[in-house]
């Protein structure tokens, strides 16, 4: 399928709406992508807060309209840290990086996933398809990308009311009804640091705007896409690259949503 249970229509829809209200997007993540997490959120319209203050954590967790955790570079203290945030119960996105490379991550992701299911689980093709399946391991964050079971490990763990996407060279999102997949985009994304953390932001401001999380999600998977895809043409190497990259995201208007996803039909339709 190229859209699942969305349209182009309810992504410019999320972009509007996202812009409009200005959600606040409560992040606890890792020290590597916090910059450009915060980046990413202020040019897709959301407000970023991003303490990890124990004393803290709960008021802001009941003012945000949407919660992002990473597990990116975790502390002994995060299972404490993220409960508090967890239990003012509002919607969340999970990007559980590095899953597999060590056993307290592995049991900090699981212990999340089991007591506060989140409405969107985010990560590459060997962390969702380790969530799913169990088995193998990780050398660092990255993924290897050579898992042939993600759109299957997707499709086991998505349900009514849990999103899940499965990043790569293709990306496949399942919302437990329909599946959808997307490609495109640029190698640059490659050599930019904190890419899919931001784009777990991206997420987060539009699922808060969108009608559903899923349509929030498909709308970031585009949209990170097309911004590459943009940047790269301009761009004279890494650094460039996330410069211009940040500026596409941000001059995004609804209508972009719509030239796009009659883009991605034309191309599929001509192969």
């Amino acid at each position: 399928m190229i859209f699942g249970s969305s349209s182009p229509r309810l992504w410019a829809e999320a972009w509007r709406k996202a812009g409009e209200t200005r959600p606040l997007i409560y992040t606890l993540t890792n020290f590597v992508a916090a910059p450009f997490q915060a980046n990413m959120t202020l040019a897709a319209g959301g407000s970023p807060l991003m303490s990890r203050c124990l004393s803290e954590v709960e008021e802001f967790a009941r003012r945000a309209d949407f919660i992002v955790i990473n597990t990116g570079t975790p502390g002994i203290d995060d299972g404490e840290l993220f409960r508090k945030v967890l239990s003012s119960g509002k919607p969340w996105l999970l990007d559980p990086v590095g899953y597999g490379a060590s056993f307290f991550r592995r049991e900090l992701v699981n212990g999340l996933i089991r007591e506060y299911p989140p409405a969107l689980l985010k990560g590459n093709s060997d962390e969702i398809s380790m969530i799913a399946f169990g088995g193998g391991g990780m050398k660092g964050v990255d993924s290897r990308g050579d898992s042939s079971s993600t759109l299957e490990a997707v499709e086991h763990l998505a349900s009514p009311g849990r999103t899940i996407c499965a990043t790569g060279a293709v990306d496949y999102i399942s919302d437990g009804k329909t599946t959808a997949s997307f490609r495109g985009g640029s190698p640059l994304l490659a050599t930019v640091t904190g890419g899919g953390c931001a784009l777990g932001s991206l997420m987060a401001v539009l699922a808060a705007g969108a009608e559903f999380p899923a349509a929030g999600a498909e709308a970031a998977l585009v949209l990170f896409r097309r911004a590459a895809r943009q940047a790269e043409g301009i761009s004279g190497g890494p650094g460039t690259f996330q410069a211009n990259f940040l500026d596409s995201i941000w001059r995004t208007e609804p209508a972009d949503f719509l030239a796009e996803g009659k883009r991605i039909e034309e191309g599929e339709r001509e192969k």
